[in-house]
């Protein structure tokens, strides 16, 4: 039981950095969505969206991290291994709020075909990349303060040897 239990501690621990930081950013994607909509209104679902999408991109941010093609660029430049890793959250960011858009067509429609002809002519493009620039600033946040913590890691242990 002390395995799971270590278990469960480990992942909630590493959990909070990123949650935390989805959990505002999706917030304000929410907000930016209401305004952009001119509804100015922030219903009890949209923020539970907010709340769960900021837990699920959490996780997927842990089990990346353990992807090696993630760690290209760690030896690199701060810089560089940054934009690496928003580049892929940011590729992955688009094809869920791709799908995101795209099911509940789908369900409507009735049809996955129709689903598609439906998301390019429905989607408010505009609306689109206006949040998605946001959330690639928002990767580019969370990226700089972990990438630059693992280089002056590794000064460190550089210097200590």
């Amino acid at each position: 039981m002390s395995k799971i239990l270590h278990f469960l501690k480990h992942e909630f621990q590493a959990a909070i950095a990123p949650f935390t930081c989805f959990f505002i950013l999706f917030h304000l994607l929410d907000i930016t969505k209401a305004i952009m909509l001119k509804s100015y209104g922030l219903t009890p679902t949209s923020m539970t969206i907010a709340t769960v999408g900021a837990l699920i991109v959490a996780k997927a941010v842990l089990i990346a991290e353990q992807m090696p093609f993630m760690h290209l660029f760690a030896k690199r430049h701060p810089i560089v291994n940054i934009l690496w890793k928003t580049l892929i959250y940011g590729g992955f960011t688009v094809v869920f709020r791709c799908l995101e858009e795209l099911i509940p067509l789908a369900i409507k429609h009735k049809s996955l075909a129709v689903a598609i002809q439906s998301f390019f002519s429905e989607v408010s493009w505009p609306h689109f990349w206006g949040l998605q620039i946001w959330l690639m600033v928002g990767l580019v946040f969370y990226n700089c303060p972990e990438v630059l913590n693992l280089k002056i890691l590794f000064s460190k242990n550089r210097h200590t040897n």
